[in-house]
């Protein structure tokens, strides 16, 4: 009998400890977060969840909301952010937090570490606990366990308004008389959102250049035109500067060796009188009035276009002139000539170059793409680019998502010749590196079948991560990756086809963005948020 009780005791002992063990596992989910009363939106990383009774959000989407730049270290498996000079830093799976503070650092125990969880297929999100980094910047947080809203509150933002007595108004100083009141006229629409993978920033009315779902940019005003990289962004100014901003400066990306990266805009050097500025992942290009192009930071495929492949930190000029627009990529870039020609330099694994050579790797100088001409403006994204005709039609080139032939569609021909067959590889990307004109399909209800035609009227084209979007009579076209159709549909054919975003009127810009994600400026000055499925509206530039 005692054995048998020496049996069941044990049995007991390991389920109760199993239990503990898929316990520790269980996550919560719909939680909201506020920072000083706006939304932080979670995008294109996992959403925030509650484990073992600690909230934990995605590292850097929460840190930049707070104005912090991030530096993540993949060799320590590491994440440093700095702010108003008080610097944290957490590893994954640790359980302690350095937070220093001038000379002095402390260590703060964590009663769950971060951790990596899974946000689909391709990428993992680094979650961070939200009460302890939160605090760590000496904000206040509190917890809604009804509503399940975490509100913080920054020191700032609870310092009391401090009310003047009346006084009669001093006389404008020379700088200030100098420099006139701010006209958001001046910000084309097109210029106005910004995206690369998940971030995305805006600029408002006033000038100033926001982080979606954050806060606004420190150190930079007047703003007319706003480009993003991988860790940072540039903001061009209404008087033809540029500033640059970012977590890292690894490869001078951010324009100047001494810019710090610490999330605060500054002035690039040596940029003057810019009218269009572009951003790789780590490199930025600039166009002057004169037709002049700069470009600075990582140059490992000749996307600078000096002929070289050496980084830069300072801009250096590209060995092409006579340019009126400029586009970049991840890894390249793309200008268009005065007399409507289309040249670009830098990566060319997904056929990015459009130069129709399979053999061409990677070129460090501008090389001119023969088979269209006419061209009045580009637009490149992380895996392809596009440009407009004279005629207002698009054509496009570099790596799309097709998907799988659907059980009743056949092989698809460029231009119906045999010889060009439309084949995507076994994950369903397609790549094509010479321009392609794009058509697009729309049924015919007397003859109910879709129908196949050139999209012309085309004002605006937007390239996202295999997806493209057009702007044509204030309506939205997509085709690739797009949210207008299903991530679980097999059809090449509307895949391959523009399609129109039949929800929305009288857009003003459009912004490509990640995985079945487009922004599109709507005409009350709403920033709304297209996925599949769903329209959100997410910012004003107002």
């Amino acid at each position: 009998m005692k054995t048998v009780k020496t049996v069941i005791s044990a049995v007991l002992v390991f389920v109760m400890l199993t239990a503990q063990a898929f316990a520790a596992d269980v996550y919560e989910t719909g939680v909201k977060v506020t920072l000083d009363g706006n939304e932080i939106i979670y995008s294109g990383v996992h959403e925030p969840v509650i484990k073992n009774g600690r909230t934990l959000v995605p590292m850097r989407k929460t840190f930049e909301a707070m104005g912090a730049g991030v530096i993540w270290s993949e060799s320590e498996r590491s994440v440093t952010a700095r702010r108003d000079g008080v610097e944290i830093t957490l590893g994954i799976g640790r359980d302690e937090m350095l937070v220093t503070s001038g000379e002095s650092t402390k260590t703060v125990e964590l009663d769950v570490p971060p951790e990596l969880l899974p946000y689909d297929s391709y990428a993992d999100t680094t979650m961070v606990p939200l009460r302890a980094v939160s605090e760590a910047f000496d904000c206040k947080v509190e917890w809604d366990e009804k509503t399940y809203v975490v509100t913080i509150t920054s020191a700032k933002a609870e310092e009391p308004a401090v009310t003047a007595a009346p006084t009669a108004a001093a006389p404008p100083t020379a700088a200030q008389s100098a420099a006139p009141a701010f006209d958001p006229s001046k910000i084309s629409d097109g210029a106005r959102i910004a995206s690369y993978r998940d971030r995305a920033a805006y600029i408002k009315d006033d000038g100033g250049v926001y982080m979606l779902g954050g806060n606004k940019v420190p150190g930079v005003e007047r703003a007319v035109q706003v480009a993003l990289g991988k860790n940072g962004g540039y903001a061009l100014t209404d008087g033809g500067e540029v500033y640059s901003w970012g977590s890292s400066n690894d490869y001078g990306e951010l324009g100047g060796a001494d810019i710090k990266p610490d999330g605060t805009a500054r002035k690039i050097e040596g940029l003057e009188n810019i009218k269009e500025i572009g951003a790789g992942a780590y490199f930025g290009v600039a166009l002057t009035r004169h037709g002049e192009i700069y470009a600075w930071g990582r140059n490992d495929k000749g996307q600078l276009g000096n002929g070289t492949t050496e980084n830069s930190a300072v801009p250096t000029e590209v060995r092409l002139g006579g340019a009126v627009d400029i586009a970049a990529g991840d890894g390249f870039a793309a200008a268009v000539t005065s007399d409507g020609k289309i040249y670009t330099w830098g990566e060319n694994g997904e056929g990015q170059l459009g130069r129709g050579n399979a053999k061409l790797g990677s070129s460090s100088l501008p090389g001119k793409i023969t088979e269209i001409s006419n061209i009045k403006s580009v637009s490149a994204g992380p895996t392809g680019a596009a440009a407009i005709r004279a005629d207002n039609s698009v054509y496009a080139w570099g790596t799309v998502y097709i998907g799988a032939l659907g059980s009743d569609e056949d092989i698809m021909y460029h231009d119906k010749n045999e010889n060009m067959p439309i084949i995507a590889d076994e994950d369903g990307y397609y790549r094509y590196d010479r321009p392609r004109r794009i058509p697009y399909c729309e049924y015919n209800i007397d003859k109910r079948e879709l129908e196949g035609h050139i999209l012309l009227g085309v004002t605006a084209v937007s390239c996202g991560e295999y997806q493209f979007a057009a702007l044509s009579g204030g309506k939205i076209y997509m085709w690739g990756d797009s949210p207008v159709i299903s991530g679980r549909r097999h059809s090449q054919y509307e895949h391959y086809y523009a399609e129109e975003y039949a929800s929305l009127n009288n857009v003003r810009a459009v912004c490509s963005a990640d995985k079945k994600t487009v922004y599109a400026l709507c005409e009350n000055g709403d920033i709304v948020k297209i996925t599949y499925g769903s329209l959100e509206t997410v910012a004003s530039v107002k």
